[in-house]
């Protein structure tokens, strides 16, 4: 023998049901809250980008002082000086000290600025990412119902979620 019920009865049923044990009772309502997922991601790459940005002033300290360097030791005057304290037979030998103390200053401040100008660009995209991880955000829902019933001509369907 086959229990025939009719769709209004299931349907009635199924909504007392919802209604008994559904964790949304009058006056609450599912609501959505905006999350920033990538929030500490963003702030870590900000902080990354500041050790770039002080790394760079670092490196820009060092390359003005060995540009400082060259240009005190390339000055024609600093060299006269520096000969007037030697005898005629070093001044060939004091020249070419000078002038390769001076060219190791030279490129030593070209690999600074290099470097300086590596570590602001790194900053930079550093930076940039990291803006673009604070401003994603996505839509959570705050009370997801946790049990729910649907119902349709040809049968009716129940789900329950549970959370550990």
């Amino acid at each position: 023998m086959r229990l025939a019920l009719p769709t209004r009865t299931i349907a009635a049923g199924a909504l007392l049901l919802f209604l008994a044990f559904s964790p949304l009772r009058a006056g609450e309502q599912e609501t959505t809250e905006t999350v920033r997922p990538y929030l500490w991601y963003g702030v870590g790459f900000f902080g990354v980008a500041g050790a770039f940005l002080i790394n760079g002033f670092v490196f820009n300290a060092l390359a003005d002082h060995s540009w400082d360097e060259y240009k005190k030791r390339a000055d024609p005057d600093y060299i006269a000086r520096r000969l007037s304290e030697t005898t005629p037979d070093q001044y060939d030998a004091l020249a070419a000290a000078e002038k390769a103390k001076a060219d190791d200053h030279l490129q030593e401040g070209k690999d600074y600025a290099t470097t300086r100008t590596i570590s602001y660009v790194a900053a930079g995209v550093f930076a940039a990412t990291g803006l673009i991880l604070l401003l994603i955000t996505e839509e959570k829902v705050k009370n997801p119902p946790l049990l729910g019933f649907s119902v349709t001509p040809h049968g009716a369907a129940a789900s329950l979620t549970l959370r550990f």
